[in-house]
C-alpha cells in the first residue's frame, strides 16, 4: 500500500505526537482505500496486503461496507509526515595572539570548541515494522 487514505475526525489536524516514542505517527488518522462498491473490488481490488498469505484465496470477504482495497491508491499525499526536528548547538571560542618578536604576521591561536553544548540526543525517524 504506497497511500493510504488520510481520515479527518478529532486529533487528526496534526499526523504526528510530538515526544510519544511509541506512537510517534498517529495510525488512527489512516485507514486502507476501501473499493467504492463491490463490482469495482471483483474487478479490480487485491484482498490481501503484498506478500500476505490469504486464508482462503477462493472466497471474497462479504462485509457490510465495502472491503479494503489493498492496491488502491488513497488520498493521502507523498511527504506529509514530518520526523522529529535536529537539535545541534555547537559552540566555538578562539583568541588571535600577534607575537611580534618572531614576525610581523606570526599569530598563534587559542581556541577552544564544544559540540552539542545542550547534550541534545537526535534520534531517527521513526520507520514501520
Amino acid at each position: 500500500m504506497a497511500y493510504p487514505n488520510r481520515l479527518g475526525g478529532p486529533g487528526c489536524k496534526t499526523l504526528t505526537n510530538p515526544g510519544s516514542r511509541d506512537n510517534y505517527i498517529k495510525t488512527q488518522c489512516f485507514a486502507v482505500p476501501a473499493a467504492p462498491n463491490m463490482a469495482f473490488w471483483l474487478a479490480n481490488c487485491d484482498q490481501f496486503p503484498p506478500n500476505a498469505q490469504p486464508a482462503d484465496p477462493t472466497q471474497p470477504p462479504f462485509a457490510a461496507t465495502f472491503p479494503d482495497c489493498f492496491n488502491l491508491r488513497g488520498n493521502a499525499g507523498r511527504n506529509i509526515l514530518v520526523g522529529p526536528g535536529l537539535t545541534s548547538l555547537d559552540f566555538s571560542l578562539f583568541k588571535n595572539i600577534p607575537i611580534r618578536r618572531i614576525s610581523e604576521r606570526f599569530n598563534v591561536q587559542f581556541r577552544a570548541e564544544i559540540f552539542n553544548i545542550l547534550n541534545h540526543a537526535n534520534f531517527a525517524p521513526p520507520t514501520h515494522a
